[in-house]
């Protein structure tokens, strides 16, 4: 795959996220007028057993166990411990492959470093590279074996995939001009491996986390975002219960864990704070389910804010012409929160407290990806992201 993130010529690929606003359809702002981008319980010890003293002297045979990769042991050019950081320099590599068969018309013949991969547990594995000073060009390759052919993901500075658990490769290597120059160098490669335990260690429920991993991989499978920040939000939770997290997957850090509303359109009963049916009808003031993705920022009735472009078919691919976006909303404050005992329903879209507002949004706009989730049986049957 090749990284829309390119800085060989390729066009920057522009996603979008959600966020929980208090905009919607009808209600908020029409069209945005002026694009201003901005840049980017206590723990217990189980109970001791008691070791029976043994009856019989002869040592028994162990169980047969299914086999694990082979650790890493010394190896400088091995890689089994996540998150970790790589600060390296191409100039010392070797020479031994000119191109991949993800973009096998990119000229890679400068000196590269390879690196052995050994995942214990499956997951969804990043790698992004940073720190290159000017006149550096390295970039990264995803291999299932250590050959250029079975390149399974690549980029200028991203690459990832689910991988299950074995061995696999990663090299970072030199791009040449088509005047044959060479932008060797020093750089650093951040990788991580995200797993279900990434998000359940927050508090998010395990049905939740698996979803939001299974759908993430497949996105990035389809070069449908080649950004790591992943905001995941849980509609089965109460409004007055932080039940959104922004969290960096490369780094594995949970960036922001936030208040955020539900249409009121989305409400049954008589509890305010609750949320039970969703849709993508124009006008229904209800929260839409699923994969979205953020896309550029504007300025509007409710102020800084992003747009959102919605991935699943009859589930949440009209949200541009609602207008659902995600927006600052009074009704995110901590004292109406106290007051009321819910956050202030908005008409559909996604809302963030103003105080950080900005903030968050400067984090999750252009191309990030936004999880809405509900243990809705339609929708967990019917998306193509989780099926």
């Amino acid at each position: 795959m090749i990284s829309p993130f390119n800085s060989h010529g390729y066009k920057p690929l522009v996603l979008g996220v959600l966020l929980t606003l208090a905009c919607s359809e009808d209600a908020v702002d029409s069209e945005p007028s002026e694009v201003q981008e901005r840049p980017q319980n206590p723990e217990t010890q189980p109970p001791e057993q008691e070791i029976p003293a043994p009856q019989d002297p002869q040592i028994q045979d162990p169980q047969p166990q299914d086999p694990e990769p082979p650790g890493c042991d010394s190896d400088p050019t091995c890689i089994s411990t996540f998150p970790s950081r790589i600060s390296a320099d191409t100039t010392t590599g070797t020479r031994e492959w000119d191109s991949y068969e993800c973009a096998p018309e990119t000229n890679e013949s400068g000196p590269e470093l390879v690196y052995r991969v050994v995942i214990q547990e499956p997951g969804f594995f990043s790698a992004q590279l940073s720190g290159e000073p000017e006149g550096v060009d390295v970039d990264v390759h995803l291999l299932l074996e250590r050959n250029p052919a079975s390149c399974m993901d690549r980029g200028n500075f991203r690459a990832g995939s689910w991988l299950e658990a074995g061995e696999y490769w990663l090299v970072a290597d030199t791009w040449v001009n088509d005047e044959g120059v060479e932008f060797a160098g020093t750089f650093d490669l951040d990788v991580n491996v995200t797993t279900s335990q990434t998000f359940t260690t927050h508090g998010i429920n395990e049905e939740l986390a698996n979803d939001a991993l299974r759908a993430f991989s497949l996105a990035w499978q389809r070069d449908e975002t080649r950004r790591f920040e992943y905001t995941l939000t849980d509609f089965s939770m109460h409004s007055s219960q932080k039940r959104q997290w922004v969290f960096d997957l490369n780094s594995g850090e949970l960036l922001f864990n936030l208040h955020t509303a539900h249409g009121e359109g989305s409400i049954e009963g008589e509890d305010l704070g609750m949320a039970s049916k969703f849709s993508n009808v124009l006008g229904s003031h209800q929260s839409s389910l699923g994969l979205m993705r953020t896309d550029e920022t504007y300025v509007g009735d409710y102020g800084y804010s992003v747009l959102l472009d919605g991935l699943e078919a009859g589930f949440n691919d009209r949200v541009r012409e609602r207008e659902i976006v995600v927006h600052p909303w009074f009704g995110n404050a901590q004292d109406i929160i106290e007051r009321d005992g819910w956050v202030t329903p908005s008409w559909g879209c996604a809302t963030l407290e103003e105080s950080i507002s900005d903030q968050v949004i400067d984090t999750i706009s252009f191309g990030t990806l936004m999880f809405f989730w509900y243990p809705d049986p339609t929708w967990r049957s019917e998306s193509e992201y989780l099926n």
